[in-house]
């Protein structure tokens, strides 16, 4: 998902470095954000289970 979510702000900034727009900047930085958090949670999951996913097998 963060991967959409970041191929979506650059193809945003790129086409507002072509064409300006009233877009607001938070737009921006909410977008930013919200491909950040998936990234920060992998992290976090993989340092608790010390990169140990076995448990995913089971389901």
């Amino acid at each position: 998902m963060g991967f959409v979510i970041t191929g979506i702000l650059i193809l945003a900034y790129i086409v507002e470095l072509i064409e300006k727009s009233k877009v607001p900047k938070s737009y921006y930085r909410w977008m930013l954000i919200s491909s950040i958090a998936p990234i920060l949670v992998t992290l976090f999951f993989s340092f608790i289970y010390k990169g140990q996913f076995d448990w995913l097998n089971t389901f």
